[in-house]
């Protein structure tokens, strides 16, 4: 049979892992991705618009 060992029998560990736990999965992951992304959007941008502004205008695209 299966016995817990004095750690996992011990309720304060439990409390504070489960928290942490709990924490970093509901909160702090996504977080860190929502920063990474938003990040990579924002250096995709800045790179379109200075590739925009190196091309030449066009006179089509004068007229409107």
């Amino acid at each position: 049979s299966i016995t817990l060992t004095s750690l996992k029998s011990n309720d304060a560990y439990n409390i504070v892992t489960k928290c942490i736990l709990y924490t970093l999965v509901m909160f702090i992951i996504p977080f860190i991705t929502l920063i990474s992304v938003n990040s990579r959007i924002i250096v995709a941008l800045k790179q379109s618009t200075r590739m925009r502004n190196r091309l030449p205008s066009s006179p089509a695209m004068n007229q409107s």
